[in-house]
């Protein structure tokens, strides 16, 4: 059985391991550390939303985390994020990470989904992440492209369609549009 929860700051450490086991053994493109370091700099900066961070548990030991944070979105492609104009109502997801020893037993898929459904219950208007487009798609992300929402000039993209955006009810995206990027938490 899988279980999703918050975060807690006991976890802190226990998710820094997870995370960077995950991606140095589970992907070919990252040792894990820039993803920890975008964990500690999300929690550090006002785009961090506590109760929009989870741990997975499989039989009471912590298998996955997750984290949906607040969205700045620049107007301009070199990426001048306004602190005062960050968007409430649109969420990054990253990163997403599952102990190595748990991948292909479903705790992504769980961990998704009630991601997404935490979302929709709470009027968030879409989630933006990057990644793999077969693994995203099965969760209802579509190209960022499409809506208008691009990567600033300093995010180097493996392909256009690896950056998606999942609107989470009709026209939630209606008249949005920006440049996201990985520094944007410098500009606060």
């Amino acid at each position: 059985m899988i279980r999703i929860r918050p975060e807690r700051p006991a976890d802190f450490p226990d998710i820094d391991e997870l995370v960077r086991e995950s991606f140095l053994k589970g992907t070919p493109y990252s040792d894990g550390q820039a993803e920890v370091a975008l964990i500690h700099e999300i929690r550090e900066k006002g785009y961090y939303l506590p109760e929009g961070a989870f741990v997975a548990e499989r039989d009471g030991e912590m298998a996955g985390h997750f984290m949906l944070s607040r969205l700045p979105l620049s107007e301009n492609a070199a990426g001048n994020f306004d602190p005062g104009r960050v968007r409430e109502d649109i969420l990054l997801l990253a990163p997403v990470a599952v102990k190595f020893a748990c991948l292909y037993q479903g705790i992504g898929t769980e961990m998704l989904s009630q991601g997404v459904k935490w979302a929709k219950d709470r009027g968030f208007r879409a989630i933006v992440v990057e990644g793999s487009p077969d693994y995203y798609h099965r969760f209802g992300f579509q190209s960022a492209y499409d809506y208008g929402i691009l990567p600033t000039d300093a995010v180097q993209l493996p392909r256009p369609e690896c950056l998606m955006i999942q609107p989470l009810y009709p026209g939630a995206l209606d008249g949005i549009k920006g440049f996201i990027g990985y520094g944007m938490y410098e500009a606060v």
